[in-house]
């Protein structure tokens, strides 16, 4: 089974959202089930200009950040360096919501392209908003019914 969960938390670490997405996926990924998470949260800003790690894998997750902007960070909560302290700034701010919420479009395409592939049988939208989720949901639904292979399912 293929397994895509789609929201807006950091993936592998960072906030509570992200521990129970990857309790989740690693729960999933040891009863077999071959997992990709996508998320939308804009990775921290480096130093350098730059920014932290789009994707990759984790413990055999797959993982990718669609969000098209960086978070301007000024350090970070914890002493592991997990979840980033944002920036107060207003333009700051306003880059960080546009990316969050222009994520929306940028997951939905990716959605559409591993279930057009056929690498997609669950997918899971995790998100405390079920209207910035709706584009994602609604596409995920029609394509489920299309395809007649991929379920979803919102938390």
């Amino acid at each position: 089974m293929n397994v895509v969960m789609v929201g807006q938390f950091w993936f592998p670490r960072g906030s509570a959202n992200a521990a129970r997405i990857r309790n989740l996926a690693l729960g999933l990924r040891e009863r077999g089930a071959r997992v990709h998470v996508i998320t939308m949260v804009p990775r921290p800003a480096t130093k350098s200009g730059g920014s932290s790690n789009g994707g990759g894998e984790y413990l055999g997750i797959s993982y990718e950040c669609v969000a098209p902007t960086t978070a301007a960070v000024s350090g970070w909560r914890d002493r592991d360096r997990t979840v980033p302290l944002l920036r107060g700034q207003l333009g700051d701010k306003l880059r960080w919501f546009v990316g969050l919420y222009a994520a929306t479009l940028f997951a939905t395409r990716r959605l559409r392209e591993r279930i057009d592939r056929h690498a997609c049988d669950l997918v899971f939208v995790y998100d405390r908003s079920a209207l910035r989720m709706t584009p994602s949901f609604a596409f995920s639904s029609w394509t489920s019914a299309a395809c007649r292979t991929c379920a979803c399912a919102m938390l």
